[in-house]
């Protein structure tokens, strides 16, 4: 695929990510499983920043590609008019490629912002596992595939090491192009393996009742630096999220379920 074209999947990705995908409540999906939905951006419609970098940096973006207008710049962030129909973005902003029409902005600050607003909404996975993509982003993946920055496999793809310095520049992974969210979801498992090594007799029992607040209580004020602690009596010492109280609730639960089947 041209690079053109990939310009163009990435400002129509971007404009259904700073309009269609930002509504509230989000309108129901009216094309069948696997199909891409039609863009609902009209010429006239409006987008801002959303409090947000990433969809502050997508706006100046496809006010580089001739997408939209800046109507506004405050301590919210960009305000933007759309300046065409989405069905008509891609051939638009990958006629003008084609043509040299500049200045334009870089690939790279391109597939950055898109990495951003992918990663801030959840649409997209970042990871270094295979995944399968939302339908609306497949024929993008489709594109990043052909142009290196992933791979494809069955209907699944995986990012390639090509895509590392905007996955490093956007924080998704770091200097060796490991995932970040799967280096802090790997630290929080070993976390829960040493607590529960060492779990103490009520903390145990609170867990096999489903007592999470319990739990939580006890993470908050008994575990410090790997090893639980006596009880603090400043609440203001209290720290951590219900998040870890939940897994390792779920984790004694399922050691205890699988001990009663044997």
């Amino acid at each position: 695929m041209d690079i053109h074209k990939l310009y163009g999947l990435l400002a129509e990705a971007l404009t259904r990510l700073t309009f269609d995908f930002v509504e509230h409540p989000q309108t129901p999906r009216d094309v069948e499983a696997g199909q891409v939905a039609p863009l609902k951006v009209k010429a006239g419609d409006t987008g801002w920043g959303q409090l947000l970098s990433a969809f502050n940096q997508a706006g100046w973006i496809l006010k580089e590609l001739g997408v939209v207008e800046i109507t506004g710049d405050d301590a919210s962030g960009y305000s933007w008019r759309y300046l065409m129909d989405g069905d008509t973005v891609f051939d638009f902003v990958s006629k003008r490629v084609q043509a040299n029409q500049f200045p334009l902005p870089t690939l790279k600050n391109t597939v950055e912002a898109w990495v951003l607003c992918v990663a801030q909404l959840g649409v997209n996975s970042t990871s270094r596992m295979p995944f399968s993509p939302h339908d609306d982003m497949r024929p993008l993946m489709f594109a990043f595939a052909e142009h290196g920055y992933a791979r494809q496999i069955g209907q699944e793809f995986l990012w390639t090491d090509k895509i590392g310095e905007i996955m490093q520049a956007t924080y998704q992974w770091n200097e060796d192009n490991l995932s970040t969210e799967e280096i802090l979801q790997r630290a929080a498992e070993v976390e829960l393996a040493r607590a529960l090594a060492t779990v103490p007799k009520d903390v145990h029992l609170a867990a096999l009742n489903g007592n999470v607040t319990a739990v939580y209580d006890a993470f908050s004020t008994r575990w410090r630096n790997g090893k639980w602690q006596e009880a603090l009596s400043d609440p203001n010492g209290r720290f951590g999220d219900i998040q870890r109280a939940i897994d390792f609730v779920e984790m004694i639960a399922n050691g205890a379920n699988a001990k009663s089947t044997h």
